[in-house]
C-alpha cells in the first residue's frame, strides 16, 4: 500500500507535466498571433520558438527523472517560457516595422 506522501508526489508530478504541456503551446500560438501578414520565408523566429520548446521539453525531462522534487522541472519550464516569450515580443514587432517599409 503506497503512503499518501507517495500519492502526493504522484499527483504533483502529473499536475507539472499537465502545466508544462500546456507551456509548449505558448509560443507557436504567441507566433501565429503577432506573426506579420503574408510572412513567408524565411522564418528568422522559429529558431525561438524551437529553442524555447527545448528548454520546456528539458524541464518536462527534470519533472520525469527526478519524481522527489517535480516543481525543479516546472520552474525551468515556466522561466524558459517566459524568457523566449520576451525575446519573441522583442523580435517580431521589429520584423513589422521591416515589412511595412
Amino acid at each position: 500500500m503506497e503512503t499518501l506522501h507517495q500519492l502526493m508526489t504522484e499527483q504533483l508530478q502529473t499536475l507539472c507535466l499537465a502545466i508544462g504541456l500546456l507551456l509548449s503551446c505558448v509560443l507557436p500560438v504567441m507566433v501565429k498571433l503577432m506573426e506579420p501578414p503574408g510572412a513567408r520565408t524565411p522564418r528568422p523566429w522559429m529558431r525561438t520558438v524551437w529553442k524555447g520548446q527545448g528548454f520546456i521539453a528539458l524541464g518536462g525531462l527534470l519533472i520525469v527523472g527526478f519524481p522527489a522534487h517535480p516543481l525543479l522541472g516546472l520552474v525551468v519550464a515556466v522561466a524558459s517560457c517566459i524568457v523566449f516569450a520576451f525575446k519573441l515580443r522583442r523580435d517580431l514587432p521589429m520584423l513589422r516595422a521591416v515589412q511595412r517599409s
